[in-house]
């Protein structure tokens, strides 16, 4: 862990030098543009003869040139480096991979005491070596005390493997048992998907080529299962198995992915049917309060604010009532008659001002030409008011004869 740790600072380290060489680098190709370009030289440009031109052209692809060359030097040094690090962490990973026994997965079960000591010998041997040297190693150094390492890992392996054959022969019986256990375990999931269970929730979804597909399917593991099933093993019935579970999560992804497109298309008409209940509501209220009649609300009767009331409670109840069953047309239905009452009433209530306009109107007029008449005659006249008024409006204009 320790070797691991420092090989990890000393790449830190290496980056960061790297990186500012890179920023270096950087920085000198972008005065190199800035000469090429004559920006270095602003007001002086001018002044530039073709000589000093070309003497500035020559120097920045001279200068562009040294810094490629220094970059591949430098990629390459960076390859070979990183490549001897590589060689290293791997070797270290390798090396703690036989000290904590995973490197011999199913034999480590026979590791006896004398083993495992010479094991941590070998490993804190090869660490040590690592950690002297690293600096100075090569990657072929490296390689070959690792393939020596590598060496004593297979000897002991080999070892290992003998004592697994040997307890292998002793639990055949078991292995034929099991094996009979996971051919019915794999027969009752065919079944469970020939009939469509494994499916569940989702088949609705599935189309006539769909279980066309499944039938086909169960029957070929079927098949694989019942030809010489004593010739098979743990391993070619797990393999199956996953194919044939893989073409299942294929299909069931599928059911799945279509689910959830119908669940979004109905969330969609959930959230539109949402936006359209509050939108109407809102509508409601404006009217419930007489706002949608803010113009003409003094024209409003005792009666017909009572039945805008009633019948804004009506929808509301309407609308709280039913709004698990509500479709958007029925919202949108509600909603137009509505508004064509509403409409109704606003033009009832535009027409009872219009009178009212009239009648101020006209009783303006009135006054006027009754004050004209008592001007121009006298008390004896005033009995013939009416018609001499009426006369007068058709002379003046005031008034059209039909």
């Amino acid at each position: 862990m320790q070797l691991y740790c420092k090989i990890k600072l000393d790449e830190q380290k290496r980056k960061y030098e790297e990186q500012k060489k890179i920023e270096e680098i950087q920085d000198f190709q972008k005065f190199i543009e800035s000469v090429q370009s004559y920006a270095e030289f602003q007001k002086y440009e001018e002044f530039l003869s073709d000589n000093d031109k070309k003497e500035i052209d020559d120097k920045c692809i001279e200068s562009e040139e040294f810094l490629k060359k220094k970059q591949l030097e430098k990629q390459k040094k960076m390859k070979q480096e990183q490549k001897r690090l590589e060689v290293i962490r791997d070797f270290d990973q390798y090396i703690n991979s036989v000290q904590d026994h995973t490197v011999f997965q199913k034999y480590e079960k026979f590791l006896s005491h004398n083993d495992k000591e010479e094991i941590n010998v070998k490993c804190l041997e090869a660490k040590e070596f690592l950690r002297k040297h690293q600096g100075n190693l090569d990657t072929k150094q490296i390689n070959e005390k690792r393939s020596e390492f590598e060496d004593f890992v297979k000897s002991l392996k080999d070892g290992l493997e003998q004592k697994y054959k040997a307890h292998h022969l002793e639990k055949q019986r078991k292995r034929e048992n099991e094996r009979d256990e996971a051919i019915g375990n794999f027969q009752q999931f065919i079944q469970s998907v020939y009939a469509l269970e494994e499916f569940a929730g989702y088949r609705k979804f599935l189309s006539p080529d769909d279980k066309k597909d499944v039938d086909n399917k169960c029957i070929e593991m079927n098949t694989f299962l019942s030809t010489n099933p004593e010739t098979l093993d743990i391993q070619q019935i797990q393999d199956k198995r996953n194919e044939f579970a893989d073409f299942v999560k294929s299909l069931k992804d599928s059911l799945k992915q279509k689910y959830k497109v119908y669940k979004e298309k109905q969330q969609e008409k959930q959230n539109e049917l949402n936006k359209a209940i509050m939108n109407f509501q809102q509508y409601i209220q404006s009217v419930q309060t007489f706002e949608a009649f803010a113009e003409f609300e003094k024209f409003l009767s005792s009666e017909e604010k009572q039945d805008v009331n009633d019948r804004c409670l009506r929808i509301n109840t309407f609308l709280i009532t039913n709004r698990e069953s509500l479709d958007i047309n029925q919202v949108k239905e509600k909603r137009l008659k509505f508004e064509n009452f509403v409409a109704s009433m606003l033009k009832s209530l535009k027409q009872k001002s219009q009178v009212k306009i009239l009648f101020i109107t006209l009783g303006d007029r009135i006054s006027i030409t009754i004050r004209c008449i008592i001007d121009d005659l006298s008390c004896t006249y005033m009995a013939f008011l009416p018609s001499m008024i009426l006369s007068y409006w058709i002379g003046t204009g005031m008034l059209h004869r039909e």
